[in-house]
């Protein structure tokens, strides 16, 4: 591994910027990142009104307008090293394929071109940065974003109330269109300032002051999945604190917390809708289960392909028939795995979890191997929360979103850090 700038692996603090293009590519990098989180220009744009107008979503898509330009400029820049991690990944191709390929059956041709190129690019961005980067540096970058994310939410809570708090249910939103947003802000905000700390990666106090925040806003967001993922996030540790264990011990110490989880879990399961109600819950989850049964007809109608990635909540009438019949206008499944049915059929859904599965193992082997490998920590804690929080939410491949950025870093970091690597720049520019 060369010793340049971006593959040092020093920890906190990290010398500055050696030359103008380095410090460009770190400003492009996080500014990139920020504008993929949905925070701040949707809401800015969004106002005081209860849902985005077309105009105003025609706006927000000239967003994507640098990742499309970008993407294929890095690419030939890195060529290379781009295509030879790419290769090493021959799922997340055909997955690639799979939805370009599901533009043809699209029932809106043109949503599935155009977030199929979404998509690609922003996969092929992550790729460039996973070669060019190292990890520590992307790590770093991904927890200071989510500081900012947490940091602004709090200024918006102060000095902007009518824009930070929902206008019919008054909870806490930040600076996301969506309390759901905000408490997906909450759990990435917990997860990387985790890995952070771990890795010694920021001051101690800095870190101490994002937990702060978490936990103060966790509160006033009122988004009971989110409590239950920081739950998760935090027994999620307990393995990882069991691989450094002697090889004896941290065996019998995960099958105890095997079996201990199934005991747990399994009475919890079978007692779900009576302690759902006794948190003072609906037992239908916000009205998921009865969007779940109408879609559910859907899926059944093209079960192998699908309507096109993205398409089918694009289609009026989709719409118009979800409303007549849950009461409530859903942009989208609420649930991940059925968005993947809908929109890429049971080849893509069995693409996309190879894909997801293959890089949890690889992650489980990492840490295993080596307790305090960063990528292999990132990738298990990130992967194990976003394969549970899409059966409640649709962020599966989401083609512009944070969630899929973070997803594809899980997905090549761990195998772009064990590639050698050519150096990430020279002295002006990019090699």
């Amino acid at each position: 591994m060369h010793a340049s700038y971006f593959q040092e692996t020093t920890r906190w603090p990290l010398a500055a910027p050696r030359t103008l293009g380095q410090l460009l590519c770190l400003i492009s990098l996080a500014g990139w990142l920020f504008i993929c989180s949905s925070a701040v220009f949707p809401l800015w744009m969004l106002g005081r009104e209860p849902t985005l107008t077309a105009a105003a979503s025609e706006t927000l898509r000239i967003l994507l307008l640098p990742s499309l330009i970008a993407a294929p400029i890095l690419l030939v820049l890195r060529w290379r090293a781009v295509t030879g991690l790419l290769c090493r990944h021959p799922c997340l191709i055909l997955l690639g394929i799979w939805i370009w390929l599901s533009a043809i059956w699209s029932v809106e041709p043109g949503v599935t071109l155009r977030r199929a190129a979404s998509f690609s690019a922003n996969t092929v961005i992550v790729a460039w940065a996973a070669v060019t980067f190292s990890p520590a540096v992307l790590a770093r970058t991904l927890a200071a974003v989510a500081l900012a994310i947490l940091g602004l939410s709090l200024l918006f809570g102060i000095c902007l109330p009518d824009l930070a708090f929902m206008p019919d249910s008054g909870e806490f939103r930040g600076v996301f269109t969506h309390k759901n947003g905000m408490g997906l802000g909450l759990l990435l905000a917990a997860l990387l300032i985790a890995v952070a700390w771990h890795a010694r990666l920021m001051p101690r106090p800095t870190l101490l002051l994002g937990y702060a925040a978490i936990v103060a806003l966790a509160v006033p967001v009122g988004s009971a999945t989110t409590v239950m993922l920081l739950l998760i996030l935090a027994g999620l540790h307990l393995p990882l604190v069991i691989a450094a264990w002697p090889r004896r011990m941290a065996a019998g110490g995960m099958l105890f917390l095997l079996l201990g989880c199934v005991s747990i879990l399994l009475p919890l399961f079978l007692a779900r809708n009576r302690i759902i109600l006794a948190l003072g819950r609906d037992v239908t989850l916000t009205g998921r289960t009865e969007l779940w049964d109408f879609i559910d007809g859907f899926i059944a109608q093209r079960p192998i392909t699908g309507y096109g990635y993205g398409a089918f909540f694009e289609v009026a009438s989709v719409a118009e028939q979800i409303s007549a019949r849950i009461g409530w206008g859903a942009p989208n499944s609420h649930n991940g795995y059925r968005e993947m049915l809908l929109g890429l059929g049971l080849v893509g859904l069995v693409l996309a979890l190879g894909v997801l599965l293959g890089a949890l193992v690889r992650a489980v082997r990492g840490f295993i191997r080596d307790p305090h490998d960063l990528p292999s920590r990132f990738a298990f804690l990130y992967l194990c929360l976003y394969l549970f929080r899409n059966f409640s939410e649709s962020d599966l491949l989401a083609h512009s979103d944070l969630t899929w950025i973070l997803a594809g870093f899980a997905i090549l970091l761990p195998t772009a850090s064990t590639l050698s690597r050519e150096p990430a720049l020279r002295t002006g520019g990019l090699a």
